[in-house]
């Protein structure tokens, strides 16, 4: 019998960006309420990269949920190297304001992001609930060997 423990007892994934084709603009992730949590970690997942010294993602955060004037926070950009189908962690502890999110900046037209997760921990109150965005979530104690389905 599936339960949710461990990992999904105590933090809470959040995918919070899809799939973007090549392109320079700059996404915007989904906007996460801290209140009840102490950090996020982001890690966002790149296909193929032209030009890698000028890509990467970095933190926002607002007292409005809206985000109207979102700041960047001080030195959080993290760069994506010169690697193909490469991931980028910014891991934010403790922000000062309530609301946050992930900017991810790309600099060339052969850009694209396949994929950013959010990951919520440290939260007040357990058990965890997942985001309804995560279809199943399930913990298992030493199974024994045989077929997984």
């Amino acid at each position: 019998m599936a339960s949710m423990h461990q990992i999904t007892r105590n933090v809470q994934i959040i995918p919070v960006s899809s799939a973007h084709t090549d392109g320079t603009t700059m996404v915007t992730t989904t906007i996460l309420d801290m209140s009840g949590w102490e950090g996020v970690a982001w890690l966002a997942y790149f296909g193929a990269l032209t030009t890698a010294a000028t890509n990467f993602i970095k933190a926002q955060q607002d007292t409005a949920s809206g985000m109207g004037t979102a700041a960047d926070l001080l030195a959080t950009a993290v760069y994506v190297n010169d690697q193909d189908d490469s991931a980028v962690l910014l891991d934010l502890y403790r922000p000062t304001e309530r609301y946050v999110r992930c900017v991810i900046a790309r600099s060339a037209t052969a850009q694209a992001i396949q994929s950013v997760i959010a990951i919520k921990y440290r939260g007040g109150t357990q058990p965890i609930t997942q985001s309804t965005k995560v279809y199943s979530a399930e913990y298992f104690v030493s199974p024994a060997e045989g077929a997984a389905t």
